[in-house]
């Protein structure tokens, strides 16, 4: 008998069709998940941002820790301000704020 975590794994790993720039490509269930949600993220919905943000630091806060001490890009810098400024101007795509 199986348990949940194999189960969970086998599932996840399975391989599903989808559409990406107008071609049909293979990815797993578990690849198809992460780029819906970012996408959706990248697209102002706030729940998926917070979803990413939240699987981010438990996947990957010990080395996120180790790289917050290297200081932002000129290019990091250029997204992150206009990232503020959609925000404060409001126009972010979905709607939806990050909390």
């Amino acid at each position: 008998m199986k348990n949940f975590s194999t189960d969970l794994r086998e599932e996840l790993n399975e391989m599903v069709p989808v559409r990406e720039n107008g071609k049909v490509k293979k990815l797993t269930k578990q690849r198809a998940i992460v780029k819906g949600q970012v996408n959706k993220a990248m697209s102002g919905d706030g729940r998926a941002a917070v979803f990413i943000f939240k699987l981010i630091e438990a996947l990957l806060g010990d080395d996120i820790e180790a790289e917050s001490n290297t200081p932002p890009s000129a290019e990091d810098e250029q997204l992150i301000d206009a990232a503020i400024a959609d925000i404060i101007s409001g126009s972010n795509k979905g709607g939806n704020d990050v909390e």
